[in-house]
């Protein structure tokens, strides 16, 4: 799961770098934009369909429980954009 705002940047490359995993496990790959004005929601839509909007709160706690809903599997983990 992965809460990003603005992470253009680094983005592409993080992904790239879980493809290999992703690949050799069943995996879901979730991103939550909490209101980016780059080429961030793009860049994660060449990865997933599972690319979600929500208004940044200041509670950081809330963003990753409203990812951790997303996800149906057994296990999560948490990554930043710029990771």
């Amino acid at each position: 799961g992965m809460i990003v705002k603005n992470e253009s940047k680094y983005l592409g490359q993080c992904l790239d770098s879980l493809k290999e995993i992703m690949n050799k496990i069943e995996t879901e790959l979730i991103i939550v934009d909490t209101g980016s004005e780059d080429s961030t929601v793009e860049i994660a839509k060449r990865f997933t369909d599972k690319v979600y909007f929500y208004e940044w709160n200041n509670n950081f706690a809330n963003m990753r429980n409203i990812t951790v809903h997303r996800a149906v599997g057994e296990w999560f983990m948490f990554i930043d954009g710029d990771e």
